[in-house]
């Protein structure tokens, strides 16, 4: 009765998701790793901006320098 409502089908893709995931957060997940004093604002630049490849590039840069 719920097969067409199934998930399995569709599980292959989990993997996908938790690295697009990884790659998209890595500058804040850098931030973290190195405690930097802008963890916040680096987050919250990355989740906002992130999608663009300057804003992601300057959250990574941010992280690093911080």
């Amino acid at each position: 009765m719920f097969e067409s409502l199934s998930i399995m089908p569709y599980s292959h893709f989990f993997p996908y998701i938790g690295a697009f995931v990884y790659v998209y957060y890595f500058p804040t997940f850098a931030s973290l790793l190195f405690n930097t004093k802008n963890f916040g604002p680096i987050l919250f630049t990355n989740t906002l901006v992130g999608w663009s490849i300057l804003g992601w590039f300057g959250c990574l840069v941010w992280a690093f320098e911080g």
